[in-house]
This record gives structure tokens, sequence and C-alpha cells, in this order.
């Protein structure tokens, strides 16, 4: 029983492991996106994010802003406050400069109907030319964390703090060590997707193994029992 119990364990553990693997590939696409990885104890599975800075890659839409350093991206979400390295804007004069999970923090406002050629600097001001002069908008802020790794992730790229993580620390990009952006850039997943096909065959493999292990007990036990009929 003790040997039936280990391989269930075991299973479950996999299986875990096996969902985060095949997240991280399915994102390995993903900008901003950071890969997690798993790590086996005799208590269970231990899931921990990979923070490394992922490449940056120019891209076509100039609003595109890249986190070059440790910081995190703030955008508004209907839960509240959440943090992402991806840095894919839109702007649309008479609304709001936009981010794919929510309006960047501290919000710029609506953008003035005759706004025209908005851009970000390095330093997160949003600039705009209003009526034939440049305006400053409002400034996007980076936050930075004790153990980025231990944020939460709420879906759709965006994280939030936890009580690993540690409260953010709000600065403008360039300040308290958050890093700088780049403009016209996005930072491309981290993910490492030949670690990962290895870690996914290697799983597949040590699953295959214990199904079959769970089987010859279960013969073995039934086998006990009719020797004792």
């Amino acid at each position: 029983m003790m040997n039936f119990n280990a391989s269930i364990g075991a299973l479950l553990r996999i299986g875990r492991s096996q969902t985060v693997t095949a997240n991280n590939v399915a994102n390995a696409a993903t900008p901003g996106f950071k890969e997690s990885r798993t790590t086996f104890s005799d208590t269970g599975v231990s899931i921990t994010t990979n923070t490394a800075q992922g490449g940056i890659a120019v891209q076509s839409n100039a609003l595109d802003v890249a986190v070059a350093g440790a910081g995190y991206l703030v955008v508004a979400t209907p839960q509240g406050p959440a943090y992402t390295r991806s840095g894919v804007m839109t702007a649309h004069p008479g609304g709001p400069l936009s981010h794919a999970g929510g309006p960047p923090l501290p919000p710029p406002g609506s953008l003035p109907a005759n706004a025209r050629s908005v851009s970000v600097g390095s330093d997160g001001t949003v600039t705009a030319d209003v009526g034939g002069s440049i305006q400053s908008l409002g400034q996007l802020q980076l936050a930075s964390f004790a153990a980025p790794g231990q944020l939460r992730d709420i879906g759709g790229n965006l994280l939030q703090a936890s009580a690993g993580s540690g409260p953010a620390v709000t600065n403008a990009p360039g300040a308290g060590g958050t890093g700088s952006l780049r403009m016209g850039a996005l930072e491309m997943s981290n993910t490492d997707v030949s670690r990962n096909m290895v870690t996914m065959i290697l799983d597949t493999n040590a699953f295959a193994y214990n199904v079959k292990a769970i089987k010859v007990q279960e013969q073995m036990s039934q086998s006990m029992l009719d020797i004792k009929a």
C-alpha cells in the first residue's frame, strides 16, 4: 500500500509539472511572459518564476514599450492594480492610452480629441502633438518587488502582489532601480523552449512508469487475495 500511495503522489506531482510546462510552451511567443519552473520534493511540487530579462525586439507599433530592468508596468484592472512586463500599448484620441490588460497607471487621462503623434519616452512620459504643440499628458510608472518571483498570476499576462512578493514600490522609469523603457520595442518571453520540451518528455515517461507501477501493484494485490481465498 505504501508503494501504491507513493505512485499516486508521484502522478499528482508530475501532472502539476506537465501543466506548468505546457503553459510555458504555449506562451513562448507571448511578450513579457516569464516561465515557471517546478521542483519536486517529498512534500510536493514547488513552483518558482524565472524573472530573468527576456530579449527585446523592435516592433512596428511605436507606442509599444519594453522594460529594460527589473520593473513592472502598472495597469488598472477591476481587481485593482496589476503588473505586467508586456508593454503592448494603443492610443485613441478622446480616450485613454490603453494596455491589453487595462489602462496604465497613473492614467494620463483621456487623450485630447485632436491629439496626434502620441509617444512614450524612456522615462515613461507620455506626450502628444496637440494642435501643433507638444504636450505632456502624464507619466507611466514602474513597480518593483522584494520577491517578484512570488507575484500571483491572475491571467491575461497580468500579476498581482502577494504576501510572498511583498508590496509594490512604484517609481518613475529610471528611478528606484526599476529600469527604463524602450520605445517601439517589446520584451519577448524568456521561455527556454528546448529545456521545456525535454522536461515534457521526461514527465511523460515518468507518468507512464508510475501508471505501470500502479497496475503491477494492483495485480500483486489481486494475486494475494486469490491466494488467501
